[in-house]
């Protein structure tokens, strides 16, 4: 019944105890028992029990600075009255009540940087409830002071105070990446920073923060700008020839540019025929190594000298760099050797001047606007205009258009003779056509008034045509030219058309170097062009819970291939070595080419990489310690590195080095050294109850154990599933055993080792790539005592320096040790050694599993110590364990979690304790619902 004597259920038990479940946590209940024979009922006996309240779920932090932390945990449906928090750390420890029914609580007066540890209790009353634990660190305090000194073109110093409160470190970052770091501890709270290997006219952004623990404090930050000096000289200066008139002069880069480059100074002169006293200069934008020369001299001879600048002046010149212009008289580019006319033949009027201030203008990365003005010197009626478009470096013709002046041009055009005697003539209007800007009308005055106006307004008029269907990232030569009655000089410039989302993906991607936990992956570039290609890398693979399982089966390996992006970067290589992988893992590569435009289509390739040998087992400590076995538990290795296929375990005495035990634990049926068989058993026993002295047993004894044991047939060793059930060889033989090695949890008993001796025992874990390193745990057995709950024969007879007096059976007392879980006493008196009775429950199996139950049965202790009188089993997943008692040896598990891995012992009581005797882990998962 509950405190409003409210009553909830009734039971009838059959024995001295009872077991009420599923109360409520916080609550008052009153207990009436009383017997029962037929109809007739004792008087009740009444005893109040209060539950505790339930424990804090869902603790976590919600914020955290300098001075205080705020925890927020999950409201419940529990009786309480108010919370108890515990905080405390190395140097100090309190406690203080919080009273209300809030959900979140601040913790202050924290020092900043400090480590602590905090928990929360609900109480009811007096009644405390279990606590819910978190580890807070506080947010240290941010460095002080902090300044930049001895600056200079290659490296630079930081110096800062700690500040107060805890810091164990500091953290410095710098960007750009490119630098040398070195942090020094100059004592008295004082640190330095010293960045060396620095680039010369860089600014550098400096960031430090403070370290406690896993937290960083805020930032401070100062930026630091290196000295500059004069770039050295471009490199490899190469020209082409761009008509008659033209050069495209091309360079590297400074292998030394000393700071960010802003410009570069091109100058050159006339060598031959004729030698010019001064350079003519022109610059060019840093992001473009190439300039066209052009309004040259055909046939020519110049001297070329090109510059970079920086902030600190312009740098050296180059050596100089000669080149000859193309021949006049006859109209060519560099590329395109077209005769527009000969001087074996005479014209019968000049050729027309080249057009006036060619340029040209990307619309986007198909299309670009041809601007330009009338020449100068028309030498006769202009009648049309040729174009040509060209590769730049191939010189093959894209585009050769020949344009009538009535279809771009409205209004009157100049007409030059050979006096240069000016005049006006009239042209249509036409419509507009495709390729061609229409200038804005204008009002035709009369040339008898107007004609020197008109003409200086016709030559500032600018004519633009519309070049289309053009290729993204492709440098093109435009030349332009006049036409009368022949082809006039050409003009050219050159453009880039922009770049443009590239097309394919990369093609031929292969890979290479593979190994457990590196690989390279090469490709080529996409087959159209469409700008300066860097290509983005991506990789897939199992998350980081995912990973932890890999190498336990195989299938889950390939299952959970794309779990996780786990790098993307960018590189312009056509090559990638990926590296610090996980051996017997699925990655997923794709790689795409990008250009400023955006990113193409992507390729992709699937690499599996190879094992290797494992890495240490994990938790390997003594569960149980007598003095003659010791029973041995660990977990498989945190980076199996493939599939787990077996385990050795070896045991040497550390003084002398002598191998005891060398045993592999595989998932196989076979065996080579085979246990010993139950008539050998038979023959030990009895020499052990012939055998009266010491508590020892003889070596005698010992030899013919391990004689029996490697001798045995393996048809009569009947099966067992468990490490800890087995025995083991004596001797230096290599022993193979059966165990589940996919197991997360393994145990293992060593037997029949010498008593109170130190022992080196080592675990090591194997994939087929081989053996991975050994876990190596040094253990000391007990002293040989009297064994618990055991007979044993004595007598007792007195001796004199004469000799000893006679006994007989009628000398003999018996006596049995009584149930002690922990006590070993000694008698100093001749005894019978009988078999040690201590073990845990055997043959732990599932009966059957649904999505919240599991039903289990098991076998008594081989050697129980006494009367077992209850059974406690022992539940766990990853975040709760709970217990349950039965009398019985079987039970059902309810209430579980659908599809949850549960780890699950069983131990036996007898009235004095359990003695921590559990049977082996046995890993079980719920059904699905």
């Amino acid at each position: 019944m509950t405190s409003r004597k409210e009553k909830l259920f009734k039971m009838i038990v059959y024995g001295n105890k009872a077991k009420v479940q599923n109360l409520t946590p916080g609550m008052d209940y009153l207990f009436q028992v009383k017997t029962v024979r037929g109809k007739d009922y004792s008087v009740s006996v009444m005893e109040e029990v209060a539950t505790t309240p339930s424990r804090i779920c869902g603790l976590t932090l919600k914020a955290v600075n300098t001075s205080s932390a705020n925890l927020m945990w999950n409201p419940t449906e529990t009786n309480f009255t108010h919370y108890k928090i515990c905080i405390s750390n190395r140097t100090f420890a309190k406690e203080y009540l919080i009273w209300g029914l809030m959900t979140e609580h601040a913790v202050t007066e924290l020092t900043p940087g400090g480590v602590y540890n905090i928990t929360v209790h609900r109480v009811r009353g007096d009644i405390e409830g279990s606590g819910t634990f978190i580890r807070v660190t506080a947010e240290p305090e941010k460095p002080e002071k902090l300044k930049a000194f001895n600056v200079s073109a290659h490296s630079f110093s930081l110096h800062w105070s700690q500040p107060s409160g805890h810091v164990e470190g500091f953290r410095v970052d710098l960007v750009p990446d490119s630098g040398f770091v070195t942090i020094r501890d100059l004592g008295g709270s004082e640190y330095q920073v010293d960045v060396s290997n620095a680039v010369p006219g860089t600014r550098y952004d400096v960031t430090i923060s403070s370290v406690s623990a896993t937290t960083y404090s805020a930032p401070v930050s100062r930026t630091v700008t290196t000295n500059v000096t004069k770039p050295g000289p471009p490199v490899f200066l190469a020209g082409e020839r761009v008509g008659s008139a033209g050069i495209l002069l091309s360079w590297n880069t400074p292998p030394n540019p000393n700071g960010r480059i802003t410009s570069y100074v091109v100058k050159y002169k006339e060598v031959c025929p004729w030698m010019q006293a001064a350079y003519t200069r022109v610059r060019a934008k840093a992001d473009s190594l190439e300039v066209l020369l052009t309004n040259l001299t055909p046939g020519t001879t110049y001297e070329i000298k090109v510059a970079a600048e920086n902030s600190a002046g312009i740098g050296v010149f180059s050596d100089p760099f000669l080149f000859q212009t193309a021949e006049s008289g006859k109209c060519y580019s560099k590329f395109h050797n077209n005769v527009f006319s000969s001087p074996s033949i005479p014209l019968p009027s000049p050729a027309p001047g080249k057009v006036v201030n060619l340029t040209v203008e990307a619309f986007n990365y198909s299309a670009v606007n041809l601007i330009w003005y009338l020449p100068w010197q028309p030498n006769g009626k202009i009648t049309s205009f040729k174009i040509s478009v060209k590769h730049a470096r191939s010189g093959i013709v894209v585009k050769d258009v020949s344009i009538r002046v009535e279809d771009i041009l409205t209004g009157k055009l100049p007409e030059c003779n050979d006096n240069n005697e000016s005049f006006l003539w009239s042209t249509t209007s036409p419509s507009p056509a495709p390729g061609r800007v229409t200038p804005p009308s204008r009002t035709t005055y009369p040339s008898s008034m107007l004609a020197r106006s008109n003409i200086n307004s016709v030559w500032k008029e600018p004519i633009s045509f519309v070049v289309t269907h053009l290729r993204p990232y492709t440098t093109y030569l435009f030349e332009v030219s006049a036409v009368t009655t022949e082809a006039g000089y050409i003009d050219s410039t050159i453009v880039r058309t922009p770049e443009s989302v590239p097309e394919g993906p990369p093609q031929n991607c292969i890979t290479g170097n593979i190994t457990g936990k590196s690989f390279s992956i090469s490709w080529d570039p996409p087959t159209i062009v469409t700008g300066k290609f860097s290509y983005r890398v991506e990789l897939y693979g199992p998350s980081g819970c995912e990973a932890e399982s890999m190498g336990a089966d195989a299938i889950n390996s390939y299952l959970l291939r794309f779990a996780g992006r786990i790098l993307d970067n960018s590189t312009k290589d056509l090559k990638f070595a990926f590296s610090n992988l996980t051996p017997f893992t699925m990655y997923d590569m794709y790689v795409a080419a990008e250009t400023s435009a955006g990113i193409g289509p992507k390729s992709n390739i699937s690499v599996f990489t190879p094992p290797e040998v494992p890495g240490v087992v994990f938790g390997l400590q003594v569960a149980e310690v007598e003095a003659t076995q010791i029973r041995i538990t660990w977990e498989k290795p945190r980076q199996p590195n493939g599939i787990i296929n077996q385990y050795r375990v070896k045991v040497l005495v550390s003084e002398t080095g002598v191998i005891l035990e060398d045993t592999l634990l595989t998932g196989k049926d076979e065996y080579i050294s085979d246990p010993l068989a139950p008539e050998a058993v038979n023959i030990v026993e009895s020499m052990a109850g012939l055998f009266e002295g010491s508590a020892e047993m003889s070596s005698d004894l010992h030899l013919l154990a391990s004689v029996m044991y490697n001798s045995h047939p393996h048809s009569n060793f009947p099966a067992r599933s468990r490490a800890d059930d087995q025995p083991s060889t004596v001797g230096t033989a290599r022993n193979q055993y059966i165990t589940d090695v996919a197991a997360e949890q393994l145990s293992y008993v060593i037997r029949r080792l010498v008593p109170f001796t130190e022992h080196m025992i080592s675990v090591s874990a194997f994939t087929i790539m081989g053996e991975g390193p050994p876990t190596v745990l040094h253990v000391r057995t007990h002293e040989q005592g009297l064994k618990k709950y055991t007979k044993y024969k004595m007598r007792v007879a007195a001796s004199t320096n004469v000799g000893e007096s006679s006994l007989s059976e009628e000398n003999d007392i018996f006596v049995r040790t009584p149930e002690d879980v922990s006590t070993r006493k000694y008698i100093h008196l001749k005894l019978c050694f009988l078999p040690e009775p201590e073990s845990s429950p055997q043959d732990v199996e599932v009966t059957d599993v649904t999505a919240s139950e599991i039903s289990l049965k098991w076998l008594p202790p081989e050697k129980p110590n006494g009367v077992i009188v209850a059974y406690e089993v022992l539940c766990k997943n990853l975040d709760t364990l709970f217990m349950k008692n039965t009398s019985t040896t079987d039970v059902i598990l309810r209430g579980l979690k659908p599809y949850t891995l549960y780890n699950i012992s069983v131990r036996s009581y007898t009235r004095v304790g359990h003695g921590n005797r559990l049977s082996s882990l046995l890993s079980v998962r719920t059904s699905e619902t």
